[in-house]
């Protein structure tokens, strides 16, 4: 769904945030299997992330969900002051209006700044979506396929029934 509101919402098409999306509401559906889940997206503008349109339109709406959660992340200084303000204001109004909203963490842990690397230089560091006060920071997930290469044990090619990727399990790396 594109969520409609005070910011307009445009179709990003396919991404590769796709993905991540994808992968979170299978796990979602999974842990929840009565639960409504739905994936809200927008394309992002020449200032702003779509994901952050999409959560200030859902919080806005006149039926808004009693639980967000936002699966991305950024390094906080690299997302800079007006960004990661945007980010408490919109968590700090669905806190008021009872909406849990829950962010990913990041799978670099206090490393945020460094994602991607394969070691640290950037200084401790957090994801400036997940660090105010108004949001619960949830772990990342580092998945054993993808340093093992045995990602085709796990995952189909091609979407199955449902829309279904995942083929099972897929083990973690604590």
């Amino acid at each position: 769904m594109h969520p409609s509101g005070a910011t307009t919402c445009r179709d990003p098409g396919v991404t590769a945030n796709e993905k991540e999306a994808a992968l979170d509401a299978e796990c979602a559906g999974v842990a929840a299997p009565n639960a409504n889940i739905q994936i809200a997206s927008c394309q992002d503008t020449g200032v702003t992330f779509g994901g952050l349109i999409a959560a200030n339109n859902l919080i806005a709406s006149a039926n808004p969900p009693k639980i967000m959660s936002l699966s991305y992340g950024v390094c906080e200084s690299q997302n800079g002051a007006t960004a990661n303000a945007a980010f408490v204001s919109a968590w700090q109004t669905a806190a008021a209006k009872g909406i849990s909203v829950f962010v990913a963490a990041g799978d670099e842990g206090a490393t945020s700044c460094d994602a991607g690397a394969n070691y640290a230089t950037q200084g401790i560091s957090v994801s400036g979506f997940a660090s105010t006060p108004y949001n619960v920071a949830v772990g990342g997930t580092d998945f054993r396929d993808t340093v093992d290469g045995s990602n085709a044990s796990y995952w189909n090619g091609s979407n199955g029934a449902g829309r279904s990727t995942a083929k099972s399990y897929v083990p973690e790396i604590p």
